[in-house]
């Protein structure tokens, strides 16, 4: 009997695609954002505004790692019904 994991596989798609758009996310941010005001910003505010937005980054981070953790959970669905040609035997 097979499964059907289209669900399962459509949902790691999903977390991948996440994790790539976190990580897109993060570039731009520190590129945009974060790395304009280094330059730009100095003083015991900026020090503290800086400290905020790179912990933003931080947190981006960790959604990117997960996402991609969940993603690659998901995809060993590809392994239980048969259908990786990753598998050996």
């Amino acid at each position: 009997m097979r499964q059907d994991f289209s669900d399962l596989e459509a949902a790691e798609q999903a977390w991948r695609k996440l994790s790539t758009t976190m990580d897109t996310l993060t570039d731009r941010h520190r590129r945009q954002v974060t790395g304009p005001l280094h330059h730009a910003w100095k003083g015991d505010d900026a020090n503290a505004a800086l400290f905020y937005l790179e912990d933003v980054e931080s947190r981006i981070g960790i959604v990117e790692t997960e996402a991609m953790a969940i993603a690659s959970v998901l995809e060993t669905t590809k392994f239980w019904d048969g259908t990786s040609s990753d598998r050996s035997t």
